[in-house]
C-alpha cells in the first residue's frame, strides 16, 4: 500500500496479517511452544524480507488466553516496538464462565 503526503512526498506501508494457531503440540513442546515457534516465524519472514524497507503493520487473531503474558505475544511485542498497549479486561467469554483476553 502506498501514496504520497499533502507534500507530495511518497510512503509506503506494508500490511500483515497472522494467525496463530491453537493446536495442543503434545509431541512437539505442548501448545506454548508451537506458538512460539509460529510467532518467530511471521517475525522472520516480516524482518528478512529484503524487497521492503518501510513500516509494517501486523494484526491479526493470536488467540491468546494469557494476554501480553504470552511468550508468543512476547516476541511479537520484542518485534514490533510501536505496538500500543493492550486493553485490559476480557475479550471473550465461553461456557462455564470462562473468560479471557484475546
Amino acid at each position: 500500500m502506498g501514496g504520497r503526503t499533502s507534500e507530495g512526498a511518497e510512503w509506503r506501508l506494508r500490511l500483515a496479517n497472522g494467525h496463530l494457531d491453537t493446536a495442543l503440540a503434545l509431541w512437539h513442546g505442548g501448545p506454548m511452544a508451537a506458538r512460539v515457534r509460529q510467532a518467530n516465524a511471521l517475525v522472520a519472514a516480516l524482518t528478512q524480507s529484503l524487497s521492503f524497507d518501510g513500516p509494517t503493520m501486523l494484526a491479526g487473531d493470536f488467540n491468546t488466553l494469557f494476554g501480553d503474558g504470552e511468550p508468543a505475544i512476547r516476541v511479537l511485542r520484542a518485534a514490533f516496538l510501536d505496538a500500543p498497549p493492550a486493553r485490559g479486561g476480557a475479550t471473550w467469554s465461553g461456557a462455564l464462565v470462562l473468560r479471557a483476553r484475546l
